[in-house]
């Protein structure tokens, strides 16, 4: 699993399965996506973001108690967040569903508001299966020492 260090780890992140007697090579080319700082001149409803530094005032002002405490904010950490909160409330009742904003792709949930600066990190990976017959002994490889 590969993800942003003030990031919750979670499903979201990059995951790589790796598969029983293979060889696999991975390749992992991070990328960093950033508002210039002249973007923070202009309104969040504007530019439809939030720097970390403004998710305090902004998005938990009025919060008395919160259910995870980031370092950072992250539209990650922000759902992870509402996660926690709602199965917190309704442990009672886990057969509910997260609550769903399917009237409206501008409308986002809990509130959450994506951050201004993404961190990717997409995976590239090949393998091939190792022949069975060839393997390690201690000294050296073998092949069919049976």
């Amino acid at each position: 699993m590969t993800h942003h260090s003030f990031d919750y780890p979670d499903f979201n992140a990059e995951i790589q399965l790796v598969r029983l007697n293979s060889q696999h090579f991975v390749s992992i080319d991070p990328a960093e996506m950033y508002s210039k700082p002249e973007v923070k001149d202009l309104t969040i409803s504007t530019r439809k973001c939030i720097f970390s530094d403004e998710a305090d005032k902004v998005l938990y002002a009025n919060v008395k108690e919160r259910n995870l405490t980031f370092i950072e904010y992250s539209y990650h950490n922000c759902l992870a967040e509402c996660r926690a909160t709602f199965f917190d409330t309704s442990w009672p009742e886990m057969n509910q569903n997260l609550p769903k904003t399917t009237g409206s792709i501008e409308k986002a949930p809990c509130g959450c508001i994506p951050d201004c600066s993404l961190y990717y990190y997409p995976i590239e990976s090949s393998f091939g299966t190792l022949d069975t017959t060839v393997y390690y002994t201690g000294g050296s490889f073998s092949k069919n020492p049976r």
